[in-house]
This record gives C-alpha cells, structure tokens and sequence, in this order.
C-alpha cells in the first residue's frame, strides 16, 4: 500500500448512503481482486 491512507472517504460514502436509504454499507476485503486497506484497520 502507498501514500496515506485516510478513513474519510468510507465515512462520506457511509454517510450518503445513509442519506439514500441504505441500512448498511459493505467494505470488501478481498486480498486477490486489488490492492486495498482492511477495513477493520481504518
């Protein structure tokens, strides 16, 4: 991983879906489709 990871943009998402009428957002944690920060870790 590269660069600084920041929480903010998952927060914003969480949030905008909330607005749309979501319940719920889903993080993936895939380790073989693409690069990408756990999510329990953010």
């Amino acid at each position: 991983m590269q660069g600084n990871p920041s929480v903010r943009p998952m927060i914003d998402a969480a949030k905008r879906a909330v607005d749309l009428g979501f319940d719920s957002i889903w993080a993936g944690d895939s380790l073989l489709a693409r690069p990408r920060h756990d999510p329990i870790t953010l």
